[in-house]
This record gives structure tokens, C-alpha cells and sequence, in this order.
């Protein structure tokens, strides 16, 4: 059994009850898999909802266009757009550059941290 672990959070602060279905779809059609968000009442404003997404680590790195429209009678009266990057941070995203740029220094580290541990746990193991 895989568990995938989260590696990024995506937070709605304020959303009205109509627009809930549509933002659903919209981060489903970005992650391609069905999203049900769980709506909490937002305190803040009366009226209006929030939600918190995690992603998996899967998520492919790149940068996604998010796009929020302003419906009136069934309309578009506005719509604004803005890009949403997706990347690696951290400790993993140091990792992936050290193989991608030092390539051998990476596969060297590798071998000497599995002899390492495999020496560790042989040690460990004649204790007991």
C-alpha cells in the first residue's frame, strides 16, 4: 500500500455557497482527479465558506493559471487570472538539484550513505 505524502496546500478563504462546486472543478480539472472540499462556515464573513486542498508530492512541478470569474445573472461580468506555481521546496528540492547538476558527486553520496547505514545496521544486528 503507497501513501502519498502532501507536499503542497491550496486554501480558499472566501468563497460564496454557489461559486463551492465550481472552484471544485476547477482544482480537479488542474490535479485531474475529482475534488470534494470540505466547507467550513468563514467566520470572518457571515455568509461565505472556506476550504484547505492538500496535493500529493506527485503533483507535476510547472506553473498553473488560476482563473476567477464574477458572474452576475448568470453572466461574467469580470474575470481575473493569475499563475499558480507548482515546484519542490526544501530539503527535496536541494536533493533533486544535486542530482540534476552534480550528478556523479550525487551517485557516489548515495553509495557511501547505503554502505554506511547497511554497516550500521550489521553492527546493530551482531548486538542482539
Amino acid at each position: 500500500m503507497s501513501v502519498a505524502l502532501t507536499r503542497g496546500v491550496l486554501f480558499v478563504h472566501s468563497a460564496p455557497t454557489a461559486l463551492c462546486p465550481h472552484v471544485e472543478w476547477a482544482i480537479g480539472s488542474v490535479v485531474d482527479k475529482r475534488t470534494d472540499l470540505e466547507w467550513t462556515p468563514q467566520p470572518a464573513a457571515p455568509g461565505m465558506f472556506r476550504a484547505e486542498l492538500s496535493f500529493p508530492s506527485r503533483l507535476p512541478e510547472g506553473t498553473y493559471e488560476i482563473r476567477t470569474y464574477l458572474l452576475r445573472e448568470g453572466r461574467i461580468v469580470a474575470a481575473v487570472s493569475r499563475p499558480l506555481p507548482v515546484g519542490k521546496v526544501g530539503f527535496s528540492a536541494q536533493l533533486a538539484g544535486w542530482a540534476d547538476n552534480e550528478g556523479p558527486l550525487y551517485g557516489l553520496g548515495a553509495i557511501f550513505m547505503a554502505l554506511f547505514v547497511g554497516w550500521i545496521g550489521g553492527a546493530v544486528m551482531r548486538r542482539i
